[in-house]
């Protein structure tokens, strides 16, 4: 029964962050809060002290494994929380398969959206510059630099948000659990 509860909170944040991340390109900690605490809490309940810990594990994997990306300006904070929180729920190795779920459902979000600005083929051409240059230049090459007048990619074009991916990843891998693949973790 408290399996299905955590369930439920988990998907109501989900859902939550997923809407205001589109509609408002933010994830409130208004929501995050107090989901990582609703985690952390009701794991304690469900399975005591391992169960605290085993939660933490999945909050701090979680918040570890965007911290990089959040420092070099890919992403916003709350994204970084959201992974957080699915951790706080579900533990290090369900938020370690959505964060690699989400990576490659942002890519291919990221390409369609790419593609429907009509910003793929100068992504492309960036790209095989930078990659015809890494062994000559090494990292002081910048092709995006270069091919978009000094402004870098992000700030140039749309930002995309983060969010819907981090949730869509989640659903991924609960599916994957629901089939039968997932058990274990």
């Amino acid at each position: 029964m408290l399996n299905i509860l955590m369930d439920l909170i988990l998907a109501a944040v989900l859902v939550v962050s997923f809407y205001s991340d589109i509609r408002h390109r933010r994830i409130y900690n208004k929501v995050v809060f107090p989901g990582m605490m609703a985690g952390l809490l009701l794991n304690l309940l469900a399975s005591g002290p391992a169960g605290l810990l085993f939660s933490l594990q999945g909050l701090l994997l979680g918040i570890a494994l965007l911290f990089l990306p959040f420092a070099l300006g890919g992403m916003g904070a709350g994204d970084v929380k959201l992974l957080g929180v699915v951790g706080a729920f579900q533990g290090p190795w369900f938020v370690f398969y959505v964060f690699l779920a989400a990576a490659l459902l942002g890519g291919v979000i990221s390409l369609v959206a790419m593609a429907r600005d009509y910003r793929l083929p100068a992504f492309v051409k960036n790209a095989l510059l930078t990659l015809y240059f890494l062994p000559v230049r090494g990292l002081q090459w910048n092709a995006v630099a270069v091919g978009q007048g000094g402004e870098s990619a992000g700030r140039a074009g749309k930002r995309i948000p983060y969010g819907p991916a981090i949730v869509l990843g989640a659903l991924a891998v609960y599916a994957w659990q629901f089939l039968g693949y997932g058990r274990g973790f």
